[in-house]
């Protein structure tokens, strides 16, 4: 698709939304900022979050993570587990680990997607219930799967705008995957943890300020408190500490 099609405010809409993705305090947890940017981006009915590991036998695990316009129906936990045989785009994905979106309707018409078992159980939540776009993402062992819905099918300019926003929804899952393996987790928090990430690569706090959407000196009382929990005296012993207990890749 040609990007000249996307009107003033569709890209005035995706600014904002990855100005959001950056600045929400993802902590060791991003889906839930990553669906308040999705959702910003254009209408969704509902979403939901899965991932897809290998199993010890070679087969496929499901684990259902969260999800947003579901309520008072858990049955949303297992509900790729009970249609992953017919799903189009588990099928697809399944064979084709690419980075592209996926959208329902470019694989079954109407008629078609009203055959299938997630047609069942989607109609029943969601009255007029007619197109799906599927994000993938990988993650430690296999993929992590964000499911958008609504009653409407996704337009072009839509595909688009996800396919240009996932490389930077990947890029804040991976990095806070990091955050999390980091020494020290039982004393920092979330943010603390953030800000010595950023110091193993050598940001400064000015620096650190502009990544984070923070104010430096707020960034440099942040360092201190973390020197003081890890029980170093300066920044390059705290890195040390870091890059001495950090598992190998």
């Amino acid at each position: 698709m040609n990007p000249s099609r996307l009107s003033h405010a569709q890209l005035r809409q995706f600014s904002e939304c990855l100005d959001m993705l950056y600045s929400l305090p993802t902590g060791e947890d991003p889906v839930d900022a990553v669906l308040t940017v999705l959702m910003r981006l254009t209408r969704i009915s509902s979403m939901a979050v899965d991932e897809f590991k290998l199993g010890p036998n070679g087969g496929m695990a499901h684990q259902h993570v969260t999800s947003r316009g579901f309520e008072g129906h858990p049955e949303v936990a297992v509900i790729p587990r009970l249609v992953m045989k017919d799903h189009p785009l588990i099928k697809h994905a399944s064979a084709n680990l690419g980075p592209e979106p996926l959208r329902m309707s470019d694989f079954v018409s109407q008629r078609e997607l009203q055959k299938l078992s997630i047609y069942d159980f989607n109609s029943k939540i969601h009255e007029g219930w007619c197109d799906q776009m599927a994000l993938r993402t990988r993650v430690a062992g296999g993929t992590m799967n964000i499911t958008l819905n609504r009653d409407r099918v996704f337009t072009d300019e839509e595909f688009f705008l996800f396919d240009l926003l996932m490389p930077h929804i990947r890029r804040v899952i991976n990095r806070c995957a990091l955050y999390i393996r980091l020494p020290g987790n039982d004393q920092l928090t979330p943010r603390e943890r953030e800000v010595l990430y950023w110091m193993t690569k050598g940001k400064r706090d000015e620096e650190i300020a502009v990544i984070i959407s923070s104010a430096p000196r707020t960034v440099s009382k942040q360092v201190q408190t973390i020197l003081a929990k890890l029980g170093v005296e300066n920044r390059t012993s705290a890195v040390a500490m870091v890059l001495t207990r950090e598992p190998k890749q």
